[in-house]
């Protein structure tokens, strides 16, 4: 249901874009201004680095509180100022298919799919691997880290 309200919600926005402007340019068309393998690990970097700063925000009750969303607004701000001139900043498969459906550019498009995919898979496994959980019996206040 997530990825399909994503999609929706994408699309429905795509088309009130196109119809106030009622532009034939491709407005919030994602395209790489850069080498595909370039853009390409540029998305899975950036992806990371959002994934990875919403997992450790929602997910870690030491990290749980007023800040979470600048976190994450921030995380969403650098991908955009730094992958924006280069690759479109996507980050999200939701944010360049609905572009890409209502001014039918299907350039390269595959790689908005799959950069986030992977740069979101990577974030996780990562933040897995160096979470530290309490052990039992012991505080969980207590935890200092395990790397």
């Amino acid at each position: 249901w997530y990825w399909g309200a994503q999609i929706l919600g994408a699309i429905l926005g795509g088309f009130l874009v196109k119809l106030l402007f009622f532009s034939e340019a491709s407005i919030g068309v994602t395209m790489p201004s850069i080498l595909i393998s370039k853009a390409f690990f540029l998305e899975v970097i950036l992806t990371f680095i959002l994934m990875f700063t919403i997992i450790s925000v929602a997910t870690d009750y030491r990290a749980q509180g007023p800040m979470a969303g600048l976190s994450i607004g921030g995380a969403v701000c650098l991908g955009a100022f730094v992958g924006g001139p280069l690759t479109g900043g996507s980050m999200n498969p939701a944010r360049s298919f609905a572009p890409a459906l209502m001014y039918s550019q299907w350039d390269f498009h595959w790689l908005y799919w799959i950069a986030p995919m992977v740069g979101a898979a990577l974030a996780a496994l990562t933040y897995e691997f160096i979470r530290c959980e309490a052990q039992e019996g012991e505080n969980k206040k207590n935890v200092k880290g395990c790397c």
